[in-house]
């Protein structure tokens, strides 16, 4: 069964359907680069209760601090792709 958009007759509306459909293939390439991506920095923090007190991991966990410190590092990393 499919949509309205799909049984649409307008071209622009068809293009853009078409490229949702297909899958994109590329390549890292430091080389020659077509994109540059820049990527925002996720993380998990969890909270916890510590005498009553509320506490995140990282501000007692002196291993867990390092560790996101790290990957905030890496992440500032572009990555280089080109369309394969």
């Amino acid at each position: 069964m499919g949509s309205s958009l799909e049984a649409s007759s307008d071209e622009e509306i068809s293009k853009r359907l078409n490229l949702l459909e297909n899958k994109l293939n590329f390549k890292i390439d430091d080389k020659k680069p077509v994109y540059v991506l820049h990527k925002k920095f996720r993380h998990i923090d969890p909270s916890y209760l510590n005498d009553d007190r509320e506490l995140r991991l990282s501000e007692n966990n002196e291993q867990y601090r390092a560790f996101l410190e790290r990957e905030r590092e890496h992440n500032k990393n572009e990555i280089k792709i080109s369309l394969a």
